[in-house]
């Protein structure tokens, strides 16, 4: 199965074998890549770029777990972002 891309609106981006890095796409954009790991750990990785995050940045998160379709939705409306 491929990856799901989900937007959040707000944070320090998971590189997997190099841990949190700033990797951005593009100047306001930081990616979370958690391919390869099941929930809740997307999620978790998820919440703490959003916790680090600036006002207004532009987080992608890269999971492969089908269960992050419903968890990470439910974890953005119950914190307040915008999926």
């Amino acid at each position: 199965m491929g990856a799901s891309s989900l937007e959040i609106h707000a944070g320090q981006a998971w590189v997997p074998g190099r841990g949190w890095a700033m990797h951005r796409a593009m100047a306001s954009e930081i990616i979370v890549d958690a391919r390869g790991h099941h929930c809740p750990v997307p999620t978790l990785r998820l919440r703490r770029a959003l916790e680090h995050a600036p006002a207004g940045a532009q987080v992608r998160l890269y999971a492969d777990d089908p269960m992050a379709r419903i968890d990470v939705p439910h974890f953005a409306a119950g914190a307040g972002f915008e999926v």
